[in-house]
């Protein structure tokens, strides 16, 4: 029923402008003017349904000015784009809030955080959610646990690598890290 309410408005709506027009032209009873040329009028109408659906009707209009019925043809097209949100259990929600939490104030590598999240009580499965769903730069977090081992000891090169690397670190965020040390 909706659907039938929509579309109705989005014709009204049609209607209306091309009614608008045909009255700006001029009407039977007035002199006939020169032709002159086509006028084209697009209308959009956008509708937002319930869920996350949205559509987009454009209608083009072509109107010939004459002492006739106008003459229209109409082209409408339909855009439809679906952004599915997943749904989050309530777990999963507090596993992201809580690893948020941890990376404001901690560099974490992406096992380092699941195991933290775990000692926590979360569960493996949303444990991993959580640093799945987290749009996190694990070089950087390699970075920034380097820069923390330095601000309190020395370390070589291939040291820091390896303390990185005990931390979860993959070798290449190992590497990456310390190289922005300067080290």
């Amino acid at each position: 029923m909706r659907r039938i309410l929509k579309w109705g408005a989005i014709i009204f709506v049609g209607l209306m402008v091309l009614g608008g027009i045909a009255g700006a032209l001029g009407g039977p009873n007035e002199p006939a003017e020169e032709p002159s040329e086509v006028e084209v009028v697009e209308v959009e109408a956008t509708a937002v349904e319930e869920g996350t659906t949205t559509e987009r009707v454009t209608t083009t209009i072509e109107v010939a000015p004459t002492t006739e019925a106008p003459v229209t043809t109409v082209a409408p097209t339909t855009t439809t784009t679906a952004t599915p949100e997943p749904t989050l259990t309530r777990s999963q929600e507090n596993a992201i809030g809580s690893a948020q939490n941890y990376l404001s104030f901690a560099a974490f590598s992406r096992s380092g955080l699941i195991e933290q999240l775990e000692f926590e009580g979360f569960s493996n499965e949303d444990a991993n959610f959580a640093a799945s769903y987290l749009d996190v730069n694990w070089k950087d977090q390699a970075a920034k646990s380097a820069e923390h081992y330095l601000s309190f000891t020395s370390f070589s090169h291939s040291g820091l690598v390896e303390q990185l690397m005990f931390e979860g670190f993959t070798r290449e965020q190992a590497e990456y890290g310390v190289s922005q040390t300067g080290l």
